[in-house]
């Protein structure tokens, strides 16, 4: 046995181990994407940390329809079985989908090159969540289309949440609509192209306002930001 190929090889494999980690760290969502969806469960580390726990995984290709919007919310209804939460990822691809509601618990995860693309004539959000809590929106990609009236992720009522390191294009209204009460939740960096509304509107309830708690941050890379931000 060749005693010195074999030190040599596990030092290489403890470098690319170490190398990993650290990736792991700095880029959670892209990682996570690539790696985690060989797994039936997957940890997932964010800067938001009260979201951070381990997962059931519920990977979208596992699912058939007759749209891509009918397996994507099949796997959005299956996440509310899991008793720990889910994260519920969306592989690489583009698809035709909106109008999906969401849920609690619920971390929805694109990777590189995962695209959801506005269906012509469907002017509602991409992803709604309503009355939820303990969720968050990751590493995606939004084509809107520019059709007239489209939205993109839109929340009511939420609480502990994260939109975070997605790309919102030709979006006709609002790429993120946080309204009536939203509490403890962090929109950060996002890159926002040709949207035609605010990018980000938060709005809270007439009269009270009610929203608490939040961080908007915008990445460095954004570009053709509009410099309105609403609240």
């Amino acid at each position: 046995m060749n005693w010195g190929r074999v030190v040599a090889t596990r030092r290489l494999l403890w470098v690319m181990a170490l190398v990993t980690c650290v990736i792991m760290t700095l880029y959670p969502h892209t990682i996570l994407a690539e790696y985690g969806a060989r797994a039936e469960r997957v940890s997932i580390i964010l800067t938001r940390h009260s979201l951070q726990k381990t997962y059931t995984l519920i990977n979208v290709s596992d699912y058939t329809g007759e749209t891509d919007s009918e397996r994507i919310q099949k796997a959005l209804n299956d996440s509310t079985l899991a008793p720990d939460g889910a994260v519920v990822f969306i592989p690489e691809g583009t698809w035709e989908a909106c109008n999906l509601t969401a849920f609690s618990n619920t971390i929805i995860l694109g990777t590189k090159g995962t695209v959801l693309k506005r269906p012509q004539n469907m002017t509602l959000p991409f992803i709604m969540f309503e009355d939820q809590a303990h969720f968050a929106v990751l590493n995606m990609t939004f084509d809107g289309q520019n059709v007239p009236d489209g939205e993109g992720v839109q929340i009511i009522n939420g609480t502990d949440f994260q939109v975070a390191g997605n790309l919102f294009s030709d979006i006709s209204q609002h790429a993120v609509h946080i309204v009536d009460q939203g509490q403890d939740f962090s929109v950060e960096d996002n890159v926002f192209l040709r949207t035609n509304g605010a990018p980000i509107l938060i709005f809270g309830i007439t009269g009270s306002r009610e929203v608490t708690g939040f961080l908007v941050e915008i990445g460095k890379h954004t570009s053709e930001l509009q410099s309105h931000l609403k609240r």
